[in-house]
């Protein structure tokens, strides 16, 4: 209800006195409140430990945040969330976002989520302090596990660099704020071209053993069950799938048609412009 303690403890006083009861017959105050606020949310958060169901596999997922407190300090503050299902694990402070700080933190959750047994892969961004080849998270926390999992570096530090730098090949350095060609898609996208029928799709060979149609239709099956199944917990996940189904030659379950490029790439390439 976003209650504060202040109006909490006017709305019970003005419940006693509507009722036809004392102030002075009760005692009302903020730490009182705040004390049964706080044993309230221990007992909720305790429940909702106990209840939820643990995944056999679990993939792990960490990142930290640099944020700042009204004080004007600065704090350390590391989201762990696991998944499938997808679960917020908690987000600690941590003293710095060293691989050992990070570590223990994570396996600290881990453990008191009862998920040791679980963790199957790994994510996380490809900082030094995450990726390092000896005192980085990922590996400190395989060495905690004492066995060997999958590890999944962030999309935006591994496969767009090869897209970037593919433009970068095609189009030449870019210098400005903005890839002036996006730009113009996106102020002309109202004239052009709609018709699926002049897209280019994927010729399949014609030769079943050939390496590419056995690729390519594996890729297809794939993306098929994924939208069949409607795995995703992101929406640009799933416009990815329907453009590769696109390609493909599938057909696409809600119809298929243009998403209107609304972001101009800063910084790099996302998937979406780099499709179109």
């Amino acid at each position: 209800m976003r209650v504060s303690q202040r109006q909490q403890l006017l709305v019970l006083g003005s419940a006693v006195t509507s009722g036809g009861g004392s102030l002075g017959d009760i005692t009302l105050s903020k730490t009182s409140i705040q004390r049964l606020r706080t044993a309230a949310r221990m007992e909720e958060a305790k429940a909702i430990m106990e209840n939820w169901i643990r995944p056999p596999l679990a993939t792990l997922h960490w990142d930290s945040k640099l944020f700042k407190l009204i004080t004007g300090k600065k704090e350390d503050r590391l989201a762990v969330y696991a998944s499938q299902p997808p679960k917020l694990l908690g987000i600690p402070s941590i003293e710095s976002s060293t691989g050992r700080n990070q570590m223990e933190a994570v396996v600290s959750l881990v453990e008191k989520w009862s998920l040791t047994k679980c963790i199957v892969a790994l994510v996380y961004d490809t900082t030094a302090s995450n990726s390092g080849e000896w005192n980085g998270a990922a590996i400190l926390i395989e060495k905690r596990l004492n066995r060997a999992v999958l590890r999944c570096e962030c999309r935006h530090h591994v496969a767009e660099l090869h897209i970037k730098h593919t433009f970068k090949v095609v189009f030449g350095e870019n210098k400005a704020p903005t890839i002036k060609l996006f730009q113009r898609l996106k102020e002309d996208f109202d004239n052009v071209d709609k018709d699926e029928e002049q897209l280019k799709v994927w010729h399949w060979p014609e030769n079943q053993d050939d390496f590419l149609f056995k690729q390519a239709l594996e890729v297809k099956i794939w993306v098929t069950n994924c939208i069949d199944k409607n795995t995703f917990p992101r929406e640009d996940y799933r416009e990815l799938c329907e453009l590769i189904l696109f390609y493909l030659g599938g057909s696409i379950p809600r119809g298929f048609s243009f998403v209107a490029l609304v972001q101009i790439i800063t910084q790099g390439l996302c998937r979406r412009p780099f499709i179109f």
